[in-house]
């Protein structure tokens, strides 16, 4: 027999996926399900990688529910979204000593938001590239040269 922590937790579940459902389904009215999951927010994310903070209440999911590694030091992540056509995907990658590459690509081929970043620190070399573009012909795209050389030199470097 079951104890009453037991029973209530069940129907705690049964009740949060049969709201997420209804959620997925389009029958929960304007309640937000989403709010606990970091990534309700639509603005946002165009600083330091992407953080993907602001308001908007996009409505996503579940946040970073599978982890997929294509090499020892790469990581890729992502989540599942209210529709098909919405995603998101995240990566850090760390090739070789004092070289990294981190960025996110969000949208389908609609509409869309990315930023790759390259760095190697040592060296005094950023470079930032951020591109957008939506369904009527929106498009940009900024690239950032970031080159620092000299910024731990001795002869009075920056």
């Amino acid at each position: 027999m079951l104890s009453k922590v037991q029973v209530l937790v069940i129907a705690a579940v049964l009740c949060l996926a049969t709201v997420s459902c209804y959620k997925r389904q389009g029958y929960a009215g304007d309640s937000d399900v989403a709010a606990t999951s970091g990534f309700s927010g639509g603005g946002g994310g165009a600083g330091g990688g992407g953080g993907g903070g602001g308001s908007g209440g996009d409505g996503k999911f579940f946040q970073d529910i599978f982890l997929h590694w294509k090499a020892p030091d790469h990581v890729e992540f992502g989540h599942i979204a209210e529709s098909p056509s919405d995603w998101e995907q995240r990566y850090a990658h760390h090739p070789e000593h004092d070289l990294y590459e981190m960025g996110y690509h969000r949208g389908n081929h609609h509409h869309f938001r990315e930023r790759h970043e390259k760095a190697a620190p040592h060296a005094g070399h950023f470079k930032t590239k951020v591109r957008w573009g939506d369904k009527k012909g929106g498009h940009g795209e900024h690239l950032w040269d970031y080159n620092h050389d000299g910024h731990h030199d001795e002869h009075g470097g920056n």
